[in-house]
């Protein structure tokens, strides 16, 4: 067929239950101009569901919808939901995006799965960009946003993933992210909120794989991570100049399983090149030796933009290790002005396999680790990691490149607050 559009096309969808499965492919004449939307009339996305029953037969039986390099399409305000079958497409998926599918974008859209199944998977083999995921609720699932390029030189660029909720994470015996993302180059994940799985292990929160550029991973609340990191960071680098560093940033993070195994708060392996790990809070409650609040393990040398560990609250409090890193020689990551705390069996620190009990020991143990603290933070709860030590205050090094905490509160420029929560004082004093 050679239909296509000239001018940009709204389909408005009557409230209703669709029971259906369905495809798009690719649409003559659209453009980042003559985009094509899809959305509920009523833009409540209750009213307007696409699913499919567990007994569902179609000749598109994976997916409640497939996109098939079919660029600049945008969803408004539906549902989209598949009740999965144990016996039959209990791992079936509900979106698929394949091939080209520049300018995808879902925008206040309910997903959801009773099975194992991905939510939505997006892969591409050519070069594509402009993926955006904005004020969704993704409910069930191993993964809900799996996203990625073919490999480093057939890249995604340009992948947005904000102000989403994502709840009730199916894991499986395989290790999962709910947002999963793989040669990517520029990326931003900012201000989601993802709570606990319903089966309680192999189910991580944010992952970060063999991508490059401007990546920042700012202000998401993640808890209740059983089984594996909450922050995973593998193969990843910054940009070749400073304004375009990797930033990891104002994140709040639980970690709380109760299996052994090696998990951890953040994981970051093989970076090495301008990424910024600053400004968050961290709670290990796992009782397993092997955990880590936070893990460092670099194999290359960083040149002159240096990798950066700074202002974070590490906390470990049954057992593992509240810091732990290792680096190549001359890779030298800057550490300081971090708040390492530990109790019960955790080891404050291990630094190039060497483990360290005391904060003094471990300001000695490299280049640039004297300002590193130990205290209690004061978690509010295992959930709430705003912190109630007041001195936090005064210890962190402000940082140009972050200038607010996790709820939008400026830093400070003389003194600031270690950790994503900036504690603001009354600049008024009422005398008595």
């Amino acid at each position: 067929s050679f239909a296509g559009v000239s001018c940009p096309v709204v389909f408005n969808i009557r409230d209703g239950v669709y029971n259906e499965s369905d495809t798009i492919n690719f649409i003559p004449g659209a453009s980042s101009i003559n985009t094509i939307t899809f959305q509920s009339q009523s833009l409540d996305s209750s009213k307007v569901v696409f699913t499919q029953s567990a007994s569902f037969i179609a000749s598109n039986p994976y997916s409640v919808l497939k996109i098939n390099a079919a660029p600049f399409i945008k969803f408004k305000s539906l549902g989209f939901k598949r009740v999965a079958d144990p016996l039959y497409n209990f791992y079936f998926d509900v979106v698929l995006a394949n091939g080209n599918c520049s300018g995808l974008s879902f925008s206040n859209c309910d997903f959801g799965t009773t099975g194992a199944g991905k939510i939505i998977t997006a892969t591409s083999l050519p070069i594509s960009s402009d993926y955006t995921f904005n004020k969704n609720l993704f409910t069930g699932g191993t993964n809900s946003i799996i996203i990625g390029g073919q490999n480093g030189s057939f890249p995604i660029t340009d992948v947005k993933i904000k102000d989403n909720i994502f709840k009730g994470g199916i894991g499986t015996s395989s290790d999962t992210y709910s947002i999963d993302v793989n040669y990517v180059t520029s990326v931003n994940i900012e201000n989601n909120y993802l709570d606990s799985a319903v089966i309680n292990r192999f189910i991580g929160g944010i992952s970060v794989q063999n991508s490059k550029g401007k990546i920042t991973v700012l202000k998401n609340i993640i808890i209740k991570r059983k089984g594996i990191s909450g922050i995973n960071l593998v193969s990843i680098a910054g940009g070749n100049v400073y304004d375009s560093a990797a930033v990891i940033a104002n994140n709040f993070i639980t970690i709380d399983s109760t299996r052994s195994g090696s998990f951890y708060g953040i994981y970051s392996n093989s970076t090495g090149r301008n990424v910024k790990i600053v400004y968050n809070n961290i709670l290990n409650n796992s009782i397993s030796s092997n955990t880590r609040a936070l893990y460092y393990d670099n194999s290359y040398s960083s040149g002159t933009l240096k990798d950066t560990i700074a202002n974070n609250n590490i906390v470990s409090t049954a057992a593992g290790y509240g810091i732990s890193i290792s680096q190549n020689t001359g890779a030298d990551v800057q550490c300081n002005n971090n708040n390492i705390f530990v109790n019960g069996s955790a080891v404050l620190a291990n630094y190039q396999f060497t483990n360290y009990t005391t904060i003094a020991a471990f300001q000695t143990a490299g280049g640039t680790f004297v300002n590193n603290v130990s205290k209690n933070p004061l978690y509010t709860s295992n959930t709430d990691l705003h912190v109630l030590e007041l001195t936090l205050r005064t210890n962190g090094l402000p940082i140009a490149y972050v200038t607010n905490d996790i709820d939008n509160d400026t830093r400070g420029t003389v003194n600031t607050t270690i950790g994503a929560d900036e504690i603001v004082v009354n600049a008024l004093d009422m005398g008595v």
